[in-house]
């Protein structure tokens, strides 16, 4: 068993940037995370997400409005709400943010590696003394690790690689040699013999992670893959074997498949064999979507993929399954189905591209969600709506250069990944598909 098997991690969506630095860490060595948003109405929860039950929970962000912060909000909530969500907050929460200091502004764009460091090896220190009775502390040296996930910036290419994957771009080559480079520094470190108990395996993960993401590189670059994806399979089996509990190891196994062609079975093989630890937990959501997505890109099970994307719906309702179920159903020509995928995807990113905090990959599913709207309007005649949802696909590309968040994520690269994120949809080739319905206007 893991020194921590999983976190909850709370954010006000204005320091989702350092959500993203923090949950990327807790990855790097194997830890399950569960992302809350403030806001996130208990109602609009999952069964599964209801019941899950974490090792610890983290918040990011102030426990008091700042007044930068408040005008920031205000699209969203007030002073006296947001008062009354931190009161809401679980009893055990654990502050990433040192109260004494005040609330650590934007740690990720400060760039500042040393402080970084410090807050990261505060709050691993919180919750090993949290869960202290359950564990022998002494036993864990976790913050070792966290000079090899700070100095290699793996947060970084760890996030631009999920938003902007199959790019062949220097930032995904970039994020290859990122992870190649802590390979080989972990690697020098002193092995697996340095560590006994659960530390090794938070340690052989890190290893085997840092190899996962520099192979999953090499595929969107359409590279030779850089390690040897046998070996990788064997050592992921004897991290299993070793610690039966470890769930995030066998989810691992799944994603070391990834780059591979034509291995469907073992790939969802691989990946059932972490549900069998998780498939009551949200943290399936993630596991349902990846094999849901390796039965639609093999071509010859669709009733399958679509199963489950909806298992993964059911676990934890995020817009790359409801974008999925929403194709689904417009191809199925149940319309009203689909429109209602979307509409959902669009209401639930509402709140965040009100203050503009989406991020690179949500803009592309905002333009997408109403691109696809415009089909199914295109197919009923209805040229009105899709001039409509045209418009609107138009604006969402245009937000790419109002977005916040690139400037909190990106700093002084920002106008960079900006112009990836422009070239990711092209709204003009369905308005070409599409042009009869602006001779109607």
């Amino acid at each position: 068993m893991c020194a921590i098997r999983s976190v909850r991690i709370i954010h006000d969506i204005i320091h989702r940037a350092d959500y993203i630095f923090l949950s990327e860490f807790f990855r790097f060595m194997g830890v399950l995370v569960y992302e809350d948003i403030l806001f996130d109405r208990e109602i609009d929860k999952t069964s599964y997400e209801k019941n899950t039950k974490c090792s610890a929970c983290v918040f990011i962000g102030e426990r008091t409005l700042g007044a930068e912060n408040k005008a920031l909000l205000a699209p969203i909530v007030d002073e006296e709400e947001y008062e009354y969500l931190i009161k809401r907050l679980p009893e055990e929460t654990l502050f990433f943010y040192d109260e004494n200091a005040g609330a650590v502004s934007d740690l990720i764009k400060t760039g500042n590696c040393t402080l970084q460091k410090k807050c990261l090896e505060k709050i691993i220190n919180d919750i090993l003394y949290q869960i202290s009775q359950k564990v022998e502390r002494d036993q864990y040296h976790l913050d070792e690790l966290i000079p090899f996930f700070v100095n290699n910036y793996l947060s970084i290419h760890s996030i631009t690689m999920q938003y902007y994957s199959k790019t062949k771009n220097a930032v995904i080559n970039d994020a290859k040699d990122a992870f190649i480079k802590a390979y080989k520094e972990l690697s020098e470190f002193g092995g697996a013999e340095r560590y006994m108990g659960a530390m090794r395996a938070h340690y052989m993960y890190a290893l085997l992670w840092t190899k996962m993401k520099t192979n999953m590189a090499c595929d969107y670059m359409e590279d030779v893959l850089y390690f040897s994806e046998e070996k990788m399979f064997e050592e992921c089996r004897e991290l299993i074997a070793d610690f039966p509990g470890f769930s995030n190891a066998k989810v691992l196994m799944g994603l070391c498949y990834e780059p591979l062609k034509m291995r469907t079975n073992d790939t969802v093989n691989a990946f059932s064999v972490a549900l069998d630890d998780i498939e009551n937990e949200c943290f399936a959501s993630s596991v349902y979507y990846w094999i849901g997505k390796n039965f639609e890109t093999d071509g010859r099970y669709p009733d399958e993929a679509k199963e489950c994307y909806r298992r993964s719906n059911k676990r934890s309702v995020k817009f790359r399954s409801l974008f999925k179920l929403g194709v689904m159903a417009r191809q199925e020509k149940k319309y009203g189905e689909a429109v209602d995928f979307f509409d959902t995807i669009l209401n639930r990113l509402r709140a965040k591209d009100a203050i503009g905090y989406t991020d690179p990959l949500e803009l592309e599913y905002l333009q997408k969600a109403y691109l696809q709207k415009c089909i199914i309007y295109y197919e009923k005649h209805r040229y009105d709506k899709v001039r409509e949802n045209m418009g609107l696909a138009t604006m969402a590309k245009e937000k790419i250069y109002e977005n916040h968040f690139f400037d909190k994520l990106y700093t002084d690269r920002k106008e960079d990944f900006q112009e990836l994120s422009k070239n990711r949809v092209n709204i003009e080739r369905f308005k070409d598909l599409m042009i009869d319905a602006f001779d109607h206007s």
